[in-house]
């Protein structure tokens, strides 16, 4: 080989250089990559509440926030803000500014009506039965037993509108003589609680909103604290037809029971038919009593702060009458 040649190679290799004569360092594979663990969060063991709030409408300045769990014991004041509810059997309830209102537990979608203005919507679904949404004002009661999307305007004069826009609902009262009414809407029908027949109403959720703004603008506010007296003396007599129509039952079941066959036994099925229908109509009345004892409760409260809740008083005795266990846990 040329002697040039192998000068050239020699250099080329590096040889005589200690520091490139050692050995290269092994560099090791790189591992593989491995996502991290999620972040687990703690099982909530409580239970559900009543409704949560999905929305907060206005939101600046207002006392809730979006994700809040609700119970029945708070009352709720929209201020300027409005509240999207999404409560726990389903409905959709929005409430809008300046309006009162209250969670009850007396049922299991229940939503207690002050002052201001509700838009509920109850969507159609199949399978298992579902409870009916009650709205209870102090002039009545609006249900939806099956779906509907409903407008309910309640004033501070005791005035309370309801407009069906989409599906049905039904309204409990009472007329002349303390009977329980019920009266049906359909799509595009709306009524003024206290007896006056249906009407054709609005068919849209603007038009329905705009009506349910002249009703809170048509009166002025009134001492509603001076009108508990009569709301409570309306209710003693039909709590006290439940309670003894609950004692009746309870009589019957615990009672000596009759050979099987014999006209005793005859009777006493009789007697237990008759019991639950007249528990049924019993607890119905009391039922839309309370509802509207509690909704006058609210206004008086919000137009009186130092205003007692009277309708506390005798809760615990109605709901043993609406045989009614347990209760939600406050949030």
């Amino acid at each position: 080989m040329n002697r040039r040649l192998a000068l050239a190679l020699i250099a080329m290799l590096g040889c005589g250089d200690d520091d490139a004569a050692a050995p290269s360092e092994v560099t090791e594979a790189p591992a593989p990559y491995v996502p991290p663990e999620p972040t687990r969060r703690p099982h909530d063991d409580r239970p559900a509440p009543l409704a949560r709030i999905a929305r907060v409408e206005q939101h600046e300045g207002s006392a809730f926030q979006a994700g809040q769990r609700l119970g029945p014991t708070a009352t709720i004041e929209t201020g300027q803000s409005g509240l999207v509810l999404d409560l726990r059997e389903g409905a959709r309830v929005t409430l809008e500014p300046n309006t009162i209102a209250r969670l009850g537990e007396e049922s299991p979608a229940q939503v207690l009506l002050g002052v201001g203005i509700l838009h509920a919507i109850l969507p159609p679904e199949s399978g298992s039965e579902r409870p009916p949404l009650r709205i209870g004002t102090f002039a009545g009661t609006v249900a939806i037993e099956g779906s509907g999307d409903v407008w309910v305007g309640a004033n501070a004069a005791g005035r309370v509108m309801l407009a069906v826009v989409a599906g049905r609902a039904r309204t409990y009262d009472f007329d002349e003589t303390g009977a329980l009414r019920a009266v049906d809407l359909g799509a595009g029908q709306s009524v003024v609680l206290g007896g006056e027949p249906p009407a054709a109403g609005p068919r849209d959720a603007e038009t329905a909103r705009a009506a349910m703004r002249v009703v809170l603008e048509s009166a002025s506010p009134v001492a509603a604290a001076d009108e508990m007296a009569p709301v409570l003396a309306a209710l003693e007599p039909v709590l006290a037809s439940a309670e003894a129509e609950v004692a009746r039952g309870e009589a019957l079941q615990h009672g000596e029971r009759p050979a099987p066959g014999s006209a005793e036994a005859t009777e006493r099925q009789r007697a237990l038919v008759e019991h639950g229908r007249a528990l049924l109509a019993a607890r119905r009345g009391l039922l839309t009593r309370f509802e509207m004892l509690r909704a006058r409760a609210l206004l008086a409260i919000g137009q009186h702060r130092d205003t007692p809740d009277l309708s506390a008083v005798l809760r615990p005795r109605v709901r043993r009458a609406l045989g009614v266990e347990g209760e939600t846990p406050s949030e």
